[in-house]
């Protein structure tokens, strides 16, 4: 019993050596000597049983203070077979000291168990300064930068938003001066143009019996109707009142009719409700009912008589240059 004890102790202990010895492990510098800030390989090498579980070393952005890690690359299979396995893992590292270093040995941990490891063995890196031959070579001082001249990519790139917003102020500034000039250009012909030689209600109660007998809303031409009957009503106010309504948004033509002492609080309700209609069917395509076609008109006609010149001769006391020709019959 006791020799068998003995045996068994014997070839545990001859299998736990054996064990021990299929995993090796081992790291190479590609060179021991580089100048300073050079870059060099470190690799490690791990064989062992396909059935074992070994882990390489973790490893910081730095060997040691003075060795720091470039960069490092996945493990990679170098052999293998129906027992074992090789596995390599290059880092790449650098040194900005001068001198000579000790690279530590890494521990690589077996079955995930801190107290079954086996390490490599240290290694040593020398680290030379860049020699400076001061016989042929004089020291200078350090070159000033040159100034680069810069390229128009990059002026563009660097000054496009004040470009940008010159070349709109400069747009606006050339579109303002054109309709400037076009519209005093357009004022002076119409100076010259002879004024009207009827009053202004004269023309537009005339202008509004021609809408009348054209039918338009009832022909399904609501649209046409309300622009002929709106633009009766501009004319009239230019004629009347000198009021540039032809050139207005219905706003401004609204505005200018509440300042008309001429015309009643109802009577200036009545022709904004009116314009606001005329815009809605115009621009919204409304389609009014047919009593608010026949108020449209009324309203028009409303405003005429009640703001109409009752002198004799209103053109002469009216400097208005609207010709009759400008009226829509």
């Amino acid at each position: 019993m006791r020799k068998t004890i003995i045996i068994l102790l014997i070839v545990f202990g001859v299998n736990t050596l054996s064990f021990s010895q299929k995993v090796t492990v081992n790291s190479q510098l590609d060179t021991n000597k580089i100048t300073i800030g050079d870059q060099f390989t470190l690799t490690l090498t791990l064989t062992k049983p396909l059935n074992e579980n070994v882990l390489f070393p973790t490893l910081s952005d730095t060997i040691i203070k003075q060795i720091e890690i470039v960069n490092e690359k996945d493990i990679d299979t170098i052999s293998k077979n129906e027992n074992s396995i090789s596995l390599t893992k290059k880092y790449t590292l650098t040194c900005f000291d001068s001198g000579l270093f000790v690279v530590p040995s890494f521990q690589f941990i077996i079955n995930n168990n801190d107290t079954d490891s086996i390490t490599t063995a240290p290694l040593i890196l020398q680290v030379n300064t860049l020699q400076v031959d001061t016989v042929k070579k004089q020291i200078a001082d350090i070159k000033k930068p040159i100034e680069a001249p810069i390229t128009f990519m990059e002026f563009l790139n660097e000054y496009y938003p004040y470009i940008l917003g010159f070349v709109i102020l400069a747009a606006l500034i050339i579109l303002w001066l054109w309709y400037r000039k076009k519209y005093k250009k357009t004022g002076t012909q119409q100076a010259k143009i002879e004024k009207p030689k009827e009053p202004a209600h004269v023309i537009a109660v005339r202008n509004l019996e021609n809408l009348k007998t054209k039918k338009l809303w009832q022909n399904n031409r609501t649209k046409e109707y309300y622009i002929e009957l709106s633009e009766i009503l501009r004319i009239y106010l230019y004629n009347r009142f000198n009021i540039n309504a032809l050139e207005m948004t219905s706003d401004e033509i609204i505005f200018q009719i509440n300042k008309l002492p001429e015309a009643s609080t109802e009577l200036k309700n009545k022709a904004k409700q009116f314009f606001i209609l005329a815009d809605f069917v115009k621009f919204a395509k409304a389609n009014p009912l047919p009593n608010e076609h026949d108020t449209s008109m009324k309203t028009t006609f409303l405003f005429v008589e009640e703001t109409k010149q009752t002198n004799t001769k209103p053109e002469e006391k009216n400097n208005s240059v609207k010709p009759e020709t400008a009226s829509i019959n």
